[in-house]
């Protein structure tokens, strides 16, 4: 396990962003292995000479192509960045641990976002609203077979504890019902004649 302090990191320099949109593009370009604007200068500002530890192997051919910077990404690197993420709250001061959780949701989310690509012409939608109308039928069903209990749980109270399956309570109050009414009209009929 790496113990890194801030003596340790000497060339960080932190940047915070400006809102949620700028923080989502800039991660963005990094997930397509674009370094940003100000990424490029910085890299040319305090890496000059330097190597340049990488924790995305084909963003830092990115960095080598175009900056003419030399790249490392190895083993070591991984275990390095590891540490950091590990530490990060102790590293920059101001973020704390509460901070930094729904800071690392929100932009998750944006990217999972990006990564889909949403829009209402494609497909994607299509699925999205099968999944919510399978979500309000299960709703109505759930409404609907404590409906059945509550209605028929008065006539026949002892059912529900005969048959506990909610489908099989149904059709055996549909049985019931039908049984019923075949009852009330050959009775009916009797009468009349």
């Amino acid at each position: 396990m790496w113990k890194l302090n801030k003596a340790c990191i000497s060339k960080l320099n932190l940047k915070t962003t400006g809102c949620k949109a700028e923080a989502l593009s800039v991660a963005t370009l990094l997930l397509e292995n674009m370094p940003n604007k100000g990424l490029r200068k910085f890299l040319r500002a305090h890496c000059d000479g330097e190597s340049l530890a990488v924790a995305d192997s084909k963003l830092g051919n990115v960095i080598k192509e175009k900056l003419q910077i030399d790249c490392v990404h190895n083993q070591a690197v991984i275990e390095l960045m590891r540490g950091v993420r590990s530490q990060l709250t102790e590293l920059i001061t101001g973020l704390g641990a509460q901070d930094l959780a729904p800071m690392s949701l929100g932009l998750s989310h944006s990217m999972s976002r990006y990564k889909l690509k949403f829009s209402p012409d494609k497909v994607d939608t299509m699925i999205i609203q099968a999944i919510r109308l399978l979500d309000d039928l299960d709703k109505e069903l759930n409404t609907y077979e404590m409906r059945v209990g509550e209605w028929y749980g008065w006539h026949f109270p002892q059912l529900a504890k005969i048959v506990q399956d909610k489908i099989l309570y149904a059709k055996a109050v549909k049985s019931w019902v039908c049984l019923i009414v075949c009852l009330d009209i050959s009775l009916s009929s009797a009468q009349i004649r």
